[in-house]
């Protein structure tokens, strides 16, 4: 186990527990105050340019302020998929992050909404049998006319307007998830660093017709389709406003 929120029968309240925590190093030795001159580098410190870090991770070669992420952080974003606990004092619900304080975090797709200008952003946590849960619960806290939801597995359980699913145009691995909601896909977007938007199509053409994928239903798009495919949303009759919000 590595995290998850659990029902504290007692407190009567959801508690976070986070078991992995233990993995933290720690030797238990103190040390007395030194009033003398430090080293600048130890072969052994875990800070020290250049070092392997507790965690496995290797710091660069510093020479000014040096900022890492926390490498044994209570909640984690790569938590195992397995089943929830149910029943008796053990028991596990899906974890909503809402609101900018919540879940703002830069890199990430969440801190990407909000500087895109979303009026909120909803983090769902779940596990596999938590997911249609998750949305449903999400979804219920979404008080615009417009949503974007970022995921595959929740497809089968919402029927969206319109789904776009973005693939790199030289392929690579296919999640499983994203396997089982293709024949619901009404556009692939297809992304490429270099080349002309025809031999991105043509290089993904090729990666896909090995695999057998049931892409007959969707139109496959690049960067060249943007302005066709949004202009119908972007542009308001006068009889209707239009509004675009993000979860």
């Amino acid at each position: 186990m590595t995290w998850e929120e659990r029902w504290h029968p007692l407190r009567e309240e959801w508690v976070i527990v986070a078991a992995h925590r233990q993995d933290r190093p720690w030797s238990g030795e103190t040390f007395t105050h030194d009033s003398g001159q430090r080293p600048t580098y130890a072969p052994d410190c875990y800070l020290c340019p250049g070092n392997s870090r507790a965690g496995g991770a290797v710091n660069s070669a510093y020479s000014d302020t040096f900022v890492f992420g926390n490498d044994f952080s209570a909640l984690l974003t790569d938590t195992p998929l397995v089943g929830g606990l149910t029943d008796g004092l053990l028991r596990s619900e899906p974890v909503i992050r809402s609101g900018r304080e919540s879940n703002y975090e830069i890199g990430k797709d969440t801190g990407r909404f909000w500087d895109a200008g979303a009026a909120n952003v909803h983090w769902v946590i779940v596990k596999d049998d938590q997911v249609e849960q998750g949305i449903t619960e999400a979804l219920s806290r979404v008080r615009a006319a417009g949503v974007i939801v970022e995921g595959n597995s929740f497809l089968e359980y919402v029927t969206a307007d319109v789904t776009i699913m973005c693939a790199r145009s030289e392929g690579g691995k296919l999640k499983s998830s994203a396997r089982r909601v293709l024949p619901r896909i009404d556009f692939l977007y297809l992304s490429s660093f270099e080349g002309s938007a025809e031999s991105a199509k043509q290089q993904f053409q090729e990666f896909s017709h090995s695999l057998k994928l049931p892409l007959d239903q969707c139109a496959i798009i690049t960067r060249d389709d943007i302005p066709t495919l949004l202009l119908p949303a972007l542009v308001p009759s006068p009889q209707a406003d239009f509004q675009l919000h993000c979860v």
